[in-house]
């Protein structure tokens, strides 16, 4: 049972957000295809009754984002800009839609994808992640490369200026 929970302790938090990224995948997903299924003239009537500016608009916006985005955000591509849309889409339900007409428990929900949607702004995709492939920095000049801003010495190294 110790080696069992070493190898958990040493577990990169990377998979913790792969886990958390792909549950908010599909539940975006899900709801993105509920809005395109009911169809726009309805997501905008609910729009406007909640008060949303220009109904119509956001009513494809948050279809599209929820829908395509989600996709997007399943394989890991472009989480970090796909957190800041949803940020901004998940206050708006929480803050301005949910808890003032519905209370709490309405907006628990919408609250808990706003966290995800915060981590993936300040944390990325995680592993699993096109973002990992796509995005991955290039190796910078090695010790062996003859320039002198080489690899930066860690502390206790036996290397001096």
């Amino acid at each position: 049972m110790g080696r069992l929970a070493d190898r958990w302790m040493r577990l990169d938090p990377a998979w913790g957000i792969t886990v958390v990224r792909l549950i908010m995948a599909v539940v975006i997903i899900v709801t993105g295809y509920q809005k395109f299924t009911a169809g726009v003239g309805r997501v905008t009537a609910i729009m406007a009754n909640d008060g949303i500016p220009l109904p119509a608009v956001a009513g494809v916006g948050i279809t599209a984002l929820e829908l395509l985005g989600g996709l997007l955000l399943l394989v890991g591509l472009g989480g970090r800009v796909l957190g800041l849309l949803y940020v901004a889409e998940f206050l708006v339900v929480s803050f301005y839609v949910q808890l003032p007409k519905e209370g709490f428990i309405a907006a628990r929900l919408p609250i808990m994808l706003l966290a995800g949607a915060l981590m993936l702004v300040v944390a990325g995709s995680g592993k699993l992640a096109l973002d990992r492939v796509l995005w991955r920095p290039k190796p910078g000049p090695t010790a062996h490369s003859g320039t002198a801003s080489a690899a930066p010495r860690q502390a206790g190294s036996a290397h001096t200026a």
